[in-house]
C-alpha cells in the first residue's frame, strides 16, 4: 500500500482504465494530477490489504464500479509488488550485511591483536592448560618428597632398632656396634638432607622447596592475569561468532539477490484476481428476513414481560388462588356497558 507502488499501478493501467469519470472530467487536469488523485482514491477508499498475524498470506481487495477494472487493478498490483519488495528488502539487506561484516572483521582483528600483545607482555599462552600442568607437577613433586622423607625416616628407625637389639649382645666398641652406629649416622644424614631439601634453611631453600616455590609463584602470576586474559579472549570469541552469523546472513542475502535477478522469488500468488459475478453489497432479502425474525422475537418478549408485571385478575382460577374461596359466577365485560 505504498504510494510509490500504487502510483506505478495507476501509471501501468492508466487513469481512464480505473476511474473513467476522473479521466474525462469537465475540469482540465494534468496527467500527473490525475494520477495522484487516482492513487489517493485507491489508497484511501477502494483498496484494502489484510495480512494475517500468524501467517504469511496477504489478501488484496479492490472495489470498483466495474468488476473487470477491479480485478485488473488487483492483478497489476500483485505483479508489481513482487519485484518491488525484492528490490527494497533484499538489496538493501545485502549492502547492510556487507558493511556489518567489514566492521566486525576490523573489530575482530583489533581484539586478536590486543590478545596477542597481552600474551606476549604477560608471558602467558593458555592459562587454564598451563595452570593444570603446574598443579599436576606440584602434586607429583609433593608426592615424591613425602615418599623420600618417609623412606629416610623408616631407614633411620630400622637402624636404631637394630642397634638397640645389638647392645644387649655386643660391646659398645665392638665392630658390629660401630657398623650399626655408622648406619644410623648415614640414615640420619639422609633424613636431614631430605628435610633440608623440602624446607630449606634460613640462608637458602633446598632444590625441591625452590622448585615448589617457583611453581607457586607462577600460579599466582597466572591467577593475577586471568581476569584481563578472559576478557580479551571472550571479546575475540564474541566477534568471531558475530562474524560467522553475519557471513551466514550475507550468503542467504546473496542467494536471494541471485534468485531475484533470475526472477525467482519466494512469493507465490495463490489465487488469481477474478471479477465477482455479483456486486459486493448488502443482501436485502437476508436483511429483511433477519429484521422480521428480530421484530417477532422482540414482540414476544414484550408480551411476556407485560404479562408478568400485570397484577389484575383475568381468570376465575387466579381469584380462587388469591382468596382461597370458590367462585360461583363470572361476568364478561360487555362493550358499551
Amino acid at each position: 500500500m505504498s504510494s510509490d507502488l500504487l502510483r506505478s499501478v495507476v501509471q501501468e493501467i492508466g487513469v481512464e482504465n480505473i476511474y473513467p469519470a476522473m479521466a474525462g472530467g469537465s475540469e482540465p487536469m494534468e496527467a500527473d494530477n490525475k494520477t495522484e488523485q487516482a492513487m489517493r482514491t485507491l489508497l484511501g477508499r477502494d483498496l484494502r490489504v489484510e495480512a494475517g498475524v500468524r501467517s504469511n498470506i496477504i489478501e488484496v481487495f479492490v472495489a470498483n464500479e466495474d468488476p473487470e477494472k477491479a480485478a485488473n487493478v488487483a492483478k497489476v498490483l500483485m505483479t508489481l509488488f513482487i519485484p518491488e519488495q525484492s528490490r527494497i528488502y533484499e538489496s538493501s539487506q545485502k549492502d547492510f550485511l556487507d558493511r556489518q561484516i567489514l566492521d566486525i572483521q576490523k573489530r575482530l582483528e583489533e581484539s586478536q591483536r590486543a590478545l596477542f600483545n597481552f600474551k606476549k607482555t604477560a608471558g602467558v599462552s593458555e592459562i587454564d592448560i598451563e595452570m593444570e600442568q603446574l598443579l599436576s607437577e606440584k602434586s607429583a613433586l609433593s608426592a615424591i618428597a613425602f615418599e623420600s622423607l618417609t623412606q629416610a625416616q623408616a631407614a633411620l628407625s630400622q637402624a636404631q632398632a637394630q642397634a638397640a637389639a645389638a647392645r644387649s649382645t655386643y660391646r659398645a666398641n665392638s665392630p658390629v656396634m660401630k657398623r650399626l652406629n655408622q648406619k644410623i649416622a648415614v640414615a640420619r644424614t639422609e633424613l636431614n638432607r631430605q628435610k633440608a631439601d623440602l624446607a630449606g634453611n634460613e640462608d637458602s631453600a633446598g632444590p625441591l622447596a625452590q622448585k615448589l616455590n617457583e611453581i607457586d609463584t607462577r600460579i599466582a602470576h597466572l591467577e593475577a592475569q586471568r581476569g584481563q586474559f578472559n576478557e580479551l579472549e571472550q571479546r575475540v570469541e564474541m566477534e568471531s561468532n558475530n562474524l560467522d552469523y553475519y557471513k551466514k546472513r550475507a550468503e542467504e542475502a546473496r542467494v536471494n539477490a541471485m534468485l531475484n535477478e533470475q526472477n525467482i522469488t519466494r512469493i507465490r500468488i495463490l489465487d488469481e484476481p477474478v471479477a465477482p459475478a455479483a456486486p459486493n453489497g448488502p443482501n436485502k432479502k437476508l436483511i429483511l428476513l433477519a429484521a422480521m425474525m428480530l421484530g417477532l422475537f422482540l414482540g414476544l418478549c414484550a408480551a411476556f414481560i407485560r404479562e408478568l408485571i400485570d397484577e389484575r385478575f383475568s381468570t376465575a382460577r387466579q381469584v380462587e388462588k388469591a382468596l382461597d374461596l370458590p367462585v360461583f359466577a363470572s361476568f364478561s365485560k360487555v362493550k358499551g356497558a
